[in-house]
């Protein structure tokens, strides 16, 4: 999806890949009605109500939830997630 997205829409001159409809950054309050809209259209109902990923930042928690269960030294998670 990112490379047919890439193809379609092109990246800006300092490489970022989304930008809002004037091609100026992604003012911070639409990414929540994005992601809502995300959720709606990737989840199933139940996944839904069990509010699953209902924020952005849920992903971030998961990374590092997923990275310490796998064994990678804490001190590395902190690390990667800055």
């Amino acid at each position: 999806m990112l490379i047919e997205h890439i193809a379609r829409f092109g990246v800006t001159a300092d490489g970022r890949i989304f930008r809002n409809a004037v091609g100026n950054y992604i003012d911070a309050a639409a990414y929540g009605i994005t992601w809502g809209r995300a959720r709606e259209a990737t989840l199933t109902m139940d996944e839904h109500m069990l509010n699953l990923a209902k924020r952005p930042y849920g992903l971030r928690h998961a990374g590092i939830s997923f990275w310490l269960a796998s064994g990678v030294d804490p001190a590395e998670c902190a690390r990667r997630a800055g």
